[in-house]
């Protein structure tokens, strides 16, 4: 009785853990950086606005959408509530933070995504890495120099291994 005590404490807590922690349903939900989600049946296409919050540096902005995109693309595989499934492409628009000549600090657009959902639903998650998921990107377009400069930097360090984004950015 008093070894068989400790072990139903034990799993007690590890199924209140497991309980406590349930997936997203929604890309909203998926990260803190999504703002808002717009989907429209009738034109497919979804747009998600994203305040990237976690970034080191410009060059790491890439990065940190490539983790919402990894984020958001196994919610909208599992079934999204707020993108509907006849729903064909997803236009990502990130912003972030910059600073003008004078110091004085904003946040703007500055870099945007648009994928395919197909290619979001056939993805194996557990096999590709977030950053492995920019090469799935159709377009790539730009807020301003900011963005433009922040995807250089990252593809003069990343080429290699994200070609066909790179080739995308220095269009």
């Amino acid at each position: 009785v008093g070894c068989l005590s400790p072990v139903i404490l034990i799993g007690s807590c590890v199924a209140i853990i497991t309980a406590t922690h349930e997936e997203p349903t929604s890309v909203k939900a998926s990260s803190s950086d999504i703002v808002e989600v717009h989907s429209y049946s009738g034109t497919k296409h979804a747009e998600v606005k994203v305040d990237l919050t976690h970034m080191a540096s410009a060059g790491d902005m890439p990065v940190s959408a490539a983790m919402v995109l990894d984020g958001a693309g196994k919610v909208i595989k599992a079934g999204a509530t707020d993108v509907q499934p006849e729903v064909e492409t997803v236009t990502f628009w990130f912003t972030g933070p910059l600073v003008d000549p004078y110091g004085k600090e904003s946040r703007s657009k500055v870099l945007q995504f648009t994928v395919k959902t197909a290619d979001l639903r056939l993805i194996d998650y557990e096999k590709v890495t977030p950053q492995g998921l920019l090469e799935l990107v159709d377009d790539v377009g730009f807020g301003g120099p900011a963005g433009r400069r922040a995807a250089e930097e990252y593809c003069e360090k990343n080429a290699s291994t994200n070609r066909l984004f790179c080739l995308k950015v220095m269009r």
